[in-house]
């Protein structure tokens, strides 16, 4: 995993976060799916090392506004 502090981006694959939590790769999906819907975080692509990852950024804002919730 690759975590970039000035922006709150990350990558990683699911098969790695499913490994890492001990869960299934679907169910590292549909948490994802859930987490975007809710606009926490945003994954999209990009070249990095001359690889195409996806990549996933945290929404610190809507994570705040959740935890005053």
């Amino acid at each position: 995993m690759e975590f970039q502090r000035t922006t709150n981006e990350f990558f990683m694959t699911d098969a790695q976060m499913a490994e890492l939590f001990g869960v299934s790769a679907k169910t590292i999906s549909r948490a994802l799916d859930r987490l975007e819907s809710l606009e926490i975080i945003k994954r999209n692509t990009k070249t990095i090392n001359s690889k195409r990852v996806r990549t996933i950024k945290f929404n610190q804002e809507a994570v705040e506004r959740l935890v005053k919730q």
